[in-house]
């Protein structure tokens, strides 16, 4: 894991490095005093980010939450000694929010928050082969998976991906939000507005069609993803 740690005040700086080394033996840690130091190599491959809101050269939040755009697995744990700032965080995504001075137990948890958002983003994630080498697409982003032959449409909530393969080869690495409706598709019931009759429309206007030997295995999986909404 790599954590990286933002801030302008070089007693705090040290004194948050030495509880994360303490939490963290195995980490790797960076350390950075200033927003212009920062390292785009190093924040592609940081997990963690802990940082200061505002900067002697800069406010925090716009840097990390335009960071965000370009690597959305990046979790940000801001600190800061003046609470009103906590109103502003929500610009970006942040995990975690720490009024300082705290206490290593207070970033234990924060630290555990993110580690639990990576490992359920990692259990999200559908790796595919691609071109000789492969592709990473996040489970959640899929609307629908269209077949023709051996090669599959990924339809996602950011564009289209092609590769090789076949459904049935998919299907259990999916998990149960997805539906097998018909040979040539996969839906995500996370995005079904309606299944009625052999139709299925998505909230996003699409429509898929139902085969008549999917049909009652469809709409039994579909009526039991409902009712777990509804728990």
């Amino acid at each position: 894991m790599v954590i990286t740690i933002l801030e302008d005040n070089a007693l705090i700086m040290e004194e948050v490095k030495r509880m994360v080394c303490e939490l963290r033996p195995e980490a790797t840690v960076y350390t950075y005093g200033k927003i212009g130091e920062l390292s785009p190599a190093n924040l592609f491959a940081t997990d963690i980010i802990i940082s200061d809101i505002c900067l002697g050269d800069g406010d925090a939040i716009e840097t990390l939450g335009a960071l965000q755009q370009k690597n959305d697995k990046l979790k940000i744990i801001y600190m800061t000694g003046f609470v009103q700032n906590a109103t502003r965080i929500f610009k970006s995504n942040p995990s975690h929010f720490l009024v300082k001075p705290f206490e290593a137990s207070a970033l234990l948890e924060a630290i555990e928050k993110c580690e639990n958002e990576i490992a359920s983003e990692n259990d999200d994630m559908l790796f595919l082969p691609c071109n000789g080498g492969n592709i990473c697409i996040r489970k959640k982003r899929i609307k629908y998976i269209e077949s023709n032959g051996r090669k599959l449409k990924i339809y996602k909530t950011d564009g289209v991906t092609e590769c090789y393969g076949r459904l049935d080869e998919l299907e259990d690495q999916l998990g149960e939000t997805f539906l097998r409706c018909h040979k040539s598709y996969i839906v995500n019931m996370v995005y079904i507005k309606t299944f009625i009759g052999a139709k299925i429309e998505l909230v996003t206007g699409e429509e898929l069609s139902v085969s008549r030997s999917c049909a009652a295995g469809a709409r039994d999986a579909h009526t039991v993803f409902l009712g777990g909404l509804l728990k």
